[in-house]
């Protein structure tokens, strides 16, 4: 069993946190190319298309059984705000976490906070969630299902929202994200497909992976341990 680490915004923090996100969708690098039935991941390297080989060869976030744990938008004292993560002799019940705004308990403890820090310098012990790999495997990021973009987390907007924001028009259809006809809204006709879709743009596009690319991604299925079954207090 091995360890990784994996970063999450906040918004899929309070999707695994609420238990709505089970899946992650990551884009493979390189990208692999297909020659005929081989899926070539590297020069002179390549294996059959077959997912079940790719997946124990090559996968980087591990396979069944393995962990992944979070990293997210962290903090701590202000005290300690000249130390560098390895030298803080703290534990998770010291850290703010953004995502939820979870504080350590104590008096006054907002006040004390130090600056937000990003996930990327979340060191293991400040850690709050322990996944175990479920499942992985390749497949185009068009392919996902509905059933797949419910789990990576996606959540529908209220009726309410529905009727008075817009999200998902053109300006055309919205003025700073009001719509200016609410009878006229259609966003309940998106699909949890196409909610994904415009998620994933907004992260991915700008580094030429996004939806219209199709690109080769890792699906990771994971169920978040408890603290007993992850070794925590």
């Amino acid at each position: 069993m091995t360890e990784r680490p994996i970063l999450f915004s906040g918004e899929d923090v309070r999707a695994i946190l609420g238990g709505r996100k089970t899946q992650a969708r990551r884009v493979v690098r390189p990208q692999p190319v297909l020659e005929g039935r081989v899926w070539r991941w590297k020069p002179r390297v390549g294996v059959d298309i077959n997912a079940e080989h790719i997946n124990a060869a090559m996968s980087p976030y591990g396979v069944p059984g393995d962990r992944l744990w979070v990293r997210e938008t962290w903090a701590v004292a202000r005290c300690y705000g000249k130390l560098s993560p390895k030298d803080m002799p703290l534990g998770p019940r010291n850290v703010w976490y953004r995502a939820s705004s979870a504080a350590p308990d104590q008096p006054g403890s907002e006040e004390v906070r130090g600056k937000w820090r990003p996930s990327i310098h979340m060191p293991r012990w400040a850690s709050r969630i322990t996944l175990e790999i479920t499942g992985v495997r390749v497949e185009r990021v068009q392919e996902i299902s509905e059933e797949g973009a419910v789990a990576e987390g996606i959540e529908w907007l209220t009726e309410q929202h529905q009727t008075a924001r817009c999200r998902y028009h053109p300006p055309s259809y919205s003025q700073d994200g009001v719509c200016v006809d609410p009878g006229y809204c259609s966003c309940g006709e998106y699909s949890d497909i196409e909610h994904f879709r415009d998620r994933w743009d907004s992260i991915n596009a700008r580094w030429d992976y996004g939806w219209d690319a199709d690109p080769w991604v890792w699906v990771i299925e994971f169920k978040v341990l408890t603290e007993s079954q992850d070794g925590g207090e």
